[in-house]
């Protein structure tokens, strides 16, 4: 009886796996520094939905974005972008020019966090093109 080593499991069947793991950021980002032959199929599925927080002073999912800018192989994997700016948050033009260049987006939410307990979205959704006018 012969075993499967992970070169031998096709890269679909590797990303419809990771699929399951799309709530657990963890497990994928984990999966991603395994093997080689894991992170591609990983990384698919990691940077499908990315949530950028952006706090009046602290940019803690600015490294999302910088990925993106140093990795442009990453980008045609985005689908979807949550972006929360919260009160007093700066939203700068090098996060523009990267947001510009995601090619496969589908759907993009805009949501103001406020001080106070309401909230504010705007979210913009493209369908896949049908060809139909």
């Amino acid at each position: 009886m012969s075993t499967v080593g992970l070169p031998d499991i096709p890269y679909d069947v590797l990303v419809l796996l990771f699929t399951h793991l799309e709530g657990n950021r963890r497990a994928l980002y984990a999966s991603c520094l395994a093997s080689r032959a894991l992170r591609e199929a990983a990384q698919e599925c990691l940077y499908r939905h990315v949530q950028l927080d952006y706090y009046a002073k602290e940019y803690a999912s600015y490294s999302a974005l910088k990925t993106l800018q140093r990795r442009p192989h990453l980008r045609p994997y985005v689908r979807s972008i949550d972006l929360v700016l919260h009160a007093y948050a700066t939203f700068g033009l090098r996060s523009h020019a990267v947001l510009s260049s995601l090619s496969g987006l589908q759907s993009f939410t805009l949501r103001f966090q406020n001080p106070r307990p309401q909230r504010t979205h705007i979210h913009f959704s493209s369908p896949p093109y049908s060809g139909k006018t």
